[in-house]
């Protein structure tokens, strides 16, 4: 997807890095012939045009390893660019940036912005980076964040809900505080003067009685 974008000039970016994900980031759980049809799209992807830098294929033998290679890519990113990264996103439940599956289920979905009270069973990149005192966003389950948001995850079969610019996603329906001011002062005008007019005529009738 990413290649067929960027040849069409529709962003103008490319992944530095890539890895085959799944089990111990090195495909565990996937066929052999599933391995060999990912290594050879990370091969026919990796390098677009001479113009292009190859990407860097993250293939450690330890998943500790993947981890610290990812991180050395990021430092080395900062050196270049002479920035600092200023939040961390995470899209999906990849083991080398979650670190287990049991991390990606005790962070909450969205923004945060101090992770380091949580106890986390083990360390990935997610947890080191949340370290640097980085805000992180973490996006997963999907279809909760979608729901939360009012936002179709099917937005062929659903069109009015899946435009742009519609639900909660854009704006959220809220009292507003100058208005709610204004009309408690006006209730409570009008109750002490109700009051005033009910104590003068009950005196006047007093009076007159």
């Amino acid at each position: 997807m990413e290649s067929e974008l960027y040849q069409k000039g529709l962003i103008h970016y490319r992944s530095k890095a890539v890895s085959i994900g799944g089990g111990g980031d090195r495909g565990r759980g996937l066929s052999r012939k599933g391995r060999s049809l990912l290594k050879e799209a990370i091969k026919r992807n990796s390098k677009i045009s001479e113009s292009d830098k190859k990407m860097d294929f993250i293939h450690e033998s330890h998943l500790s390893a993947s981890i610290d290679r990812r991180l050395d890519i990021y430092s080395e990113m900062e050196r270049s660019r002479r920035k600092s990264i200023k939040v961390y996103i995470n899209i999906g439940g990849g083991i080398a940036s979650l670190g287990s599956s049991q991390n990606g289920k005790l962070i909450k979905a969205g923004l945060s912005r101090d992770l380091t009270a949580v106890e986390f069973p083990a360390e990935g990149v997610i947890t080191r980076m949340a370290e640097r005192g980085l805000p992180i966003i973490h996006i997963l389950q999907i279809r909760r964040i979608a729901n939360d948001y009012g936002i179709s995850v099917m937005p062929y079969l659903e069109e009015e809900k899946s435009k742009i610019g519609k639900g909660a996603l854009y704006y959220r329906e809220t009292y507003s505080l100058p208005f709610t001011i204004a009309a408690i002062l006006f209730l409570l005008t009008v109750i002490v003067l109700s009051l005033r007019l009910d104590v003068k005529h009950y005196i006047f009738q007093r009076k007159k009685s």
